[in-house]
């Protein structure tokens, strides 16, 4: 049997030990219940509906084929695979008969599956009902009935999303699943920082990870890097497993519940959580309880994902300490990709015997210094206005020389770049259906404060200059950079290097070489461009 269809089958499908012999007319029963019910109302289970069904077929001379089930939400319209199998069955005449429970837990569509059936010259039983197709007058019955159930699941499900209007409008989380980091509040009904540690035995909570993913995200990291340190100090993903996806870190960052807001899901592919609106105000609603972040870090951490802010000069922490070395924060092992430092004459690979590298680097300090110094000239001679990395130099060029201007120019840009995207979100969200509702007479207002919202941001960064960038004097100018390395002390070239390079890699030198042998660099030495995506750290 194909597998996808025994994921609709009852566990104990099939004849059973008293149904009649092979050849006798065969009957399919059809079992569902809700996935959960609140209240006093209780629903007969599958496996009672199913026994009765049995016996409705032993006294009827009926072999029972198939047992097809669902238990799925009442509250939603999803697909149910039971049903469309023991539907398909009757409407293509594979099995004569079909017996059901009762006929508001067949289809609530009303009579056009009910229709589809008949008039296939099925016969369809509803126990409950005390219906069956094949007794005259039942089938004008059956057809009412099938309305009025249709009806009535209008109806509740009016009900229900009024509900829950209100709840959300009032602040409380009516969304299901409580986000990571954050926990339901038994006093407001909204939503707290949650206090569970993230690690057994350890102090750092749940709400630490969810907050720390944001600041990492506002200082430039990616993804790959979040999930390598979440790896690394052995924090669980939502659901248990030791793998962070993408998806599961992105939801997070992209969702506005953090910093307080009632967010709904769209209902297109990838839906994104977007705020919620109050369906009499228009306005986004704040959730009772309290806030894991500000609104300011987040949308820093969403303007640094998307490139539209300039993140920090150093891609990476440096070591606890001064640094006193040129290349401190910028060499990193090849055969881990973790940090190198400074010990005595060298660099070497950070890890030590209890994380052990599977190609420890070490190298001589003056030796890689000496070449980093010469792939640095040579890079920013080479680069002309047009090249990609020549923009990358001149914003970090800017920053070094003028922090403030810089973080006014950067923050200015990127509020451009989030109007310009927010206008974009608003088409895709319409288009995934988050405006089909009572939402949607709020869109063109929402369209218009967007734009309203681009024309001042565009304003904003005229005033500071229009986002145009200075190309260093040293670009493009062998002499002059030369001569700009040459005059730069060691503090200086640790700032110069992270100008043009992301990072530089050292490996391990040859088995057998010789330790007196010169450095050979170009074997050695690979570096990873601002232009270049981040590699993640090889684990331990």
């Amino acid at each position: 049997m194909d597998p996808k269809l025994t994921l609709a089958l009852d566990p104990k499908s099939g004849p059973c030990a008293d149904c009649p012999p092979p050849g006798s007319p065969e009957v399919d029963l059809y079992c569902r219940k809700s996935a959960s019910v609140s209240g006093r109302r209780r629903e007969t289970s599958t496996d009672v509906q199913r026994e009765i069904g049995h016996d409705w077929a032993h006294e009827n001379g009926f072999r029972v084929r198939f047992v097809w089930r669902d238990i799925l939400s009442a509250f939603k319209d999803i697909e149910r695979p039971g049903f469309k199998h023991v539907m398909a069955a009757l409407v293509k005449q594979e099995v004569p008969a079909g017996w059901v429970y009762k006929l508001d837990r067949f289809s609530r569509k009303g009579a056009e599956d009910m229709l589809a059936i008949l008039n296939a010259g099925a016969r369809v039983i509803f126990h409950m009902d005390r219906l069956d197709s094949s007794v005259a007058g039942h089938r004008r019955e059956i057809i009412n009935r099938a309305e009025e159930a249709r009806e009535y699941s209008r109806q509740l499900g009016e009900r229900v999303s009024d509900a829950r209007e209100d709840i959300r409008s009032r602040g409380e989380w009516a969304n299901g699943n409580v986000p990571y980091g954050l926990a339901k509040d038994p006093e407001t009904g909204g939503l707290v920082p949650d206090d569970a540690p993230a690690v057994e035995g350890r102090s750092m909570t749940r709400a630490d990870v969810a907050g720390a993913l944001f600041h990492l995200s506002a200082r430039g990291r990616t993804i790959s890097r979040m999930q390598a340190l979440l790896y690394a100090r052995g924090i669980l993903a939502p659901k248990g497993g030791a793998h962070w996806s993408d998806g599961t870190i992105s939801g997070i960052l992209n969702s506005p519940v953090y910093a307080g807001w009632q967010t709904l899901r769209s209902t297109g592919r990838g839906g994104r959580h977007a705020k919620y609106l109050n369906p009499r105000t228009g306005k986004p609603v704040r959730l009772l309880g309290r806030a894991l972040i500000a609104d300011s870090l987040f949308e820093r951490a969403r303007s640094s994902r998307a490139g539209h802010r300039i993140p920090q000069l150093h891609q990476v922490e440096t070591p606890p300490g001064v640094a006193v070395h040129e290349l401190t924060g910028s060499l990193y092992c090849e055969g881990c990709r973790g940090r190198m430092q400074s010990v005595g004459l060298s660099y070497v690979c950070h890890r030590d015997r209890k994380k052990t590298c599977p190609a420890r680097a070490s190298v001589k300090r003056t030796a890689v210094e000496r070449y980093v110094g010469h792939l640095w000239v040579s890079a920013v001679s080479g680069l002309t206005p047009e090249d990609p990395l020549m923009h990358e130099l001149a914003m970090r060029w800017e920053a070094l020389k003028d922090p403030q201007s810089a973080a006014q120019s950067a923050d200015a840009l990127a509020a451009v770049k989030r109007a310009e995207g927010a206008l974009g979100q608003l088409a895709r969200d319409r288009k995934d259906g988050l405006y089909n509702g009572a939402m949607g007479r709020f869109f063109s207002t929402m369209v218009e404060e967007a734009e309203e919202a681009l024309k001042v941001a565009q304003a904003a960064l005229r005033a500071v200059g229009g986002g145009t960038l200075e190309i260093p004097p040293f670009a493009h100018q062998p002499e002059a950079a030369q001569e700009a390395w040459n005059a730069a002390d060691r503090a200086a070239r640790r700032e110069l290097v992270p100008l043009v390079f992301r990072r530089i890699y050292v490996s391990k030198a040859p088995e057998g070489s010789n330790t007196g042998a010169a450095f050979n660099g170009q074997a050695r030495v690979r570096e990873l461009w601002h232009t270049d995506p981040v590699e993640a750290p090889k684990a331990a």
